[in-house]
């Protein structure tokens, strides 16, 4: 599959997507190979797309830690200059005050790694195992839904199904549909709760992805029909996306009201759009929930990370991520 996309992009372009393949039969067809059906998408799939985007502006630099002994001083303004709001900021920096007084910056990211609950690789219960990710529009749902897919699909070696509930919005369907096509996981759509769940009922697949639209946090609506969609699909999982690059206080409403619907851990999307990540600890706060992975970038497989307590801390104090770095660690 990998070598036909190859053929296929050199041939017509980054903008091809994998229409139909099939096995040549020797007898019928006088050789043996496979039939690739390609054709140029003109908007291309955000969850397809293989080639490499235009490199990120860079971030903004965050101040360095200082290498000696930190106080409170000290770690509050690392935390507030690294996008920790400030009350959130006083209560960390009040509390290293008290049992850390001494330490320096490693101990401040095992201190703060300390803080981040994180869930680990997925552990499949049931046949099939539902995953289910929700959040506000524009997040990257769909693009992490690819993400996660390709994971299961390469590196673990399952059968996957994509169920998409997303299909009210413009080419959604088409765009992952195309998407399950190239990577040969099975799709299937549900135009309302009840055939979600009908689909999740006759799935053969080891896995399935649910796909959900995106709502408003104040879209009340919205919301109880997502609930809805969650009954039917009874998920194992229940992932809410957020997007690191949003305002703290919209972070905080969508963390907030997505919560109230069951989910289970956190997905941080678009690390690679903001200039720092402290903002991250505001939903984690208001949720208490782990974090499963973070993304950075639309590249699929790729511009994704599992996450870990230390990860997450390094991540917050660091600044953004190394994208290019992670890339190239996954081959990408």
């Amino acid at each position: 599959m990998a070598a036909a996309l190859s053929a296929v992009k050199a041939e017509l372009g980054d903008t091809a997507v994998l229409l139909k393949t099939r096995a040549l039969d020797p007898k019928l067809d006088g050789k043996s190979g496979f039939e690739v059906t390609a054709a140029l998408d003109t908007e291309p799939v955000a969850a397809a797309r293989i080639a490499r985007p235009a490199a990120a502006a860079p971030a903004a630099a965050v101040p360095a830690i200082p290498a000696g002994p930190l106080g409170a001083p000290e770690v509050l303004r690392c935390l507030a200059s690294r996008g920790v709001e400030e009350l959130l900021a006083r209560r960390l920096a009040d509390a290293w005050q008290k049992k850390s007084r001494f330490s320096g910056p490693e101990q401040l990211t095992g201190a703060l790694a300390a803080l981040i609950p994180v869930t680990g690789e997925s552990k499949l219960s049931g046949q099939p195992h539902v995953i289910a990710l929700v959040g506000p529009t524009g997040v990257g749902k769909t693009t992490s839904l690819a993400k996660l897919a390709a994971h299961f699909v390469l590196d673990r070696k399952l059968r996957v199904q994509l169920l998409s509930a997303d299909t009210h919005r413009i080419a959604a369907l088409e765009q992952l549909e195309a998407f399950a096509r190239l990577l040969g996981a099975d799709f299937e759509a549900g135009y309302d709760a009840a055939e979600v769940g009908r689909h999740r009922e006759n799935s053969k697949a080891q896995v399935v992805l649910l796909d959900t639209p995106g709502v408003g946090p104040l879209d009340d609506a919205g919301l109880q029909y997502l609930e809805k969609v969650l009954l039917a699909a009874r998920p194992h999982e229940t992932h809410l996306c957020l997007s690191a690059s949003v305002r703290t206080p919209d972070l905080r409403l969508a963390a907030t009201r997505f919560a109230a619907l069951g989910c289970d851990r956190l997905i941080f999307t678009k690390l690679d759009e903001t200039a720092t990540a402290g903002q991250v600890l505001t939903a984690l706060a208001e949720t208490r929930l782990p974090v499963s992975c973070w993304t950075s970038g639309q590249i699929v497989p790729g511009d994704y990370e599992m996450a870990t307590p230390e990860g997450m801390a390094r991540l917050i104090l660091g600044g953004l991520p190394d994208v290019e770095t992670a890339r190239a660690r996954q081959g990408a």
